[in-house]
């Protein structure tokens, strides 16, 4: 079983974290939609932004992760960096770790700013907030990672994960459409954090995180698979 070192993953997220504050685009990327969603709240009345401001919310914590992380991993293989760091010691589970992880601070920060200053709720549920925001970034971030390693280069990854993310984001809106669509959509992470956003999950909370989980667990064989079939692992 592959080792795990701790100052493998800390150097990852220090060389991500140092990367992403300076790429502009993701920059750009992360603060989008909650900066979307407060132009919507200042021009719009109480009673009509709640439900703008839920779905910016969803595609902030959907869309954003797949594009980032799928940017990021393809420009470090597009320049050669992936390889290096791979022959220079860096497992897959150390790489997918650390640098998962500044992808995910990036978009919790993100949904604090939706908790505290946008979202119509009480400070005490900004915890359950970032929770969900949590449990949708990951799948999310792991669908990024397929991506990135699939493509070859910046210029493709940009074809290739925005329609992705876009499907991901927007699918759930089109709920109650047709039944045999719904049995697919209710399935997808992304419709659990819309329908929580709506408050269509109280009576069956348990069994929505499960379908998020599962997801989860897909998604990680699936990077797993892809990465080693990219050879950019060695064997160890």
């Amino acid at each position: 079983m592959m080792k795990v070192k701790i100052t493998n993953i800390t150097a990852m997220m220090q060389k991500t974290l140092k990367n992403m504050i300076a790429n502009k685009a993701i920059v750009f990327m992360t603060i989008l939609y909650p900066i979307l969603a407060l132009i919507f709240r200042m021009i719009l009345p109480p009673e009509k932004y709640v439900e703008p401001l839920n779905s910016f919310y969803v595609m902030n914590i959907t869309m954003i992760p797949i594009l980032v992380m799928s940017s990021i991993i393809a420009e470090e293989k597009e320049k050669g960096i992936l390889k290096y760091l791979i022959i220079s010691g860096i497992s897959s589970n150390e790489y997918l770790i650390g640098t998962t992880f500044c992808v995910l601070v990036g978009i919790l920060f993100s949904s604090m700013m939706y908790s505290i200053f946008l979202l119509p709720t009480k400070i005490y549920n900004m915890f359950t907030y970032l929770f969900i925001s949590l449990l949708g970034t990951i799948p999310s971030t792991l669908l990024g990672c397929i991506i990135g390693i699939k493509t070859k280069s910046q210029v493709e990854v940009g074809a290739k994960a925005a329609p992705i993310a876009m499907a991901i984001g927007m699918l759930p809106m089109f709920k109650g459409e047709n039944v045999f669509a719904d049995n697919i959509i209710k399935n997808i992470y992304s419709s659990v954090i819309f329908d929580y956003m709506g408050n269509n999950t109280k009576n069956n909370y348990f069994s929505s995180i499960i379908v998020v989980v599962v997801n989860i667990i897909i998604l990680a064989f699936l990077f797993s698979v892809v990465y080693k079939k990219s050879k950019l692992d060695e064997n160890r």
